[in-house]
């Protein structure tokens, strides 16, 4: 019996493409991805066949047909409630990338199921300790603490790669 996580990802987008699967890949004697989902065949085709995962078009099918032990919802953010709350009543722990959901509505209902099934539901959002946040949290002035919203633009200039599934595989996929 194997000792990897058996998991998924719902979601094949930038930050799935660019970091999570690749992260999996690199864990893989803790993890074995089982499954991506995308609404887009060629990129689900494209990222099972790197990834040697089963493809699916629609996560209610991978949910229903996989045998998992964790899921990771990566899917537009207008989705992560549905999908987290699906995951939660599947038995799933779930990490969610950023935002966990739109509404404060749909918070309160992923954490209420969470606390119903004890499962674990994790947020994704690693800038918080990334160098230069908390280079310019330092650099603020002392009356920051009126600050209500400050909006940031990052540009990774290693992550613009797009398409991140090669050419070859989407149209051929």
């Amino acid at each position: 019996m194997s000792d990897e996580l058996r998991v998924a990802v719902v979601g094949g987008g930038l930050i799935a493409q660019a970091i999570h699967l690749p992260n999996l890949a690199r864990l893989s004697d803790a993890f074995d991805l089982v499954a991506v989902a995308d609404a887009s065949p060629h990129v689900a085709n494209g990222l099972a066949r790197q990834y040697s995962a089963t493809p699916y078009t629609d996560w209610r099918e991978l949910l229903g047909h996989e045998r998992l032990d964790a899921l990771l919802v990566c899917s537009p953010h207008s989705t992560h409630a549905e999908i987290t709350l699906a995951g939660l009543d599947c038995g799933l722990p779930v990490f969610v990338e950023k935002p966990l959901c739109i509404s404060p509505q749909d918070a309160d209902r992923i954490c209420s199921r969470s606390a119903a099934t004890g499962l674990v539901v994790q947020v994704g959002y690693m800038k918080r300790f990334a160098p230069a946040y908390e280079a310019f949290l330092d650099g603020l002035p002392g009356s920051s603490d009126r600050l209500r919203l400050v909006t940031v633009v990052t540009y990774d200039p290693w992550m613009a790669r797009e398409p991140f599934v090669p050419w070859n595989q989407m149209i051929h996929g």
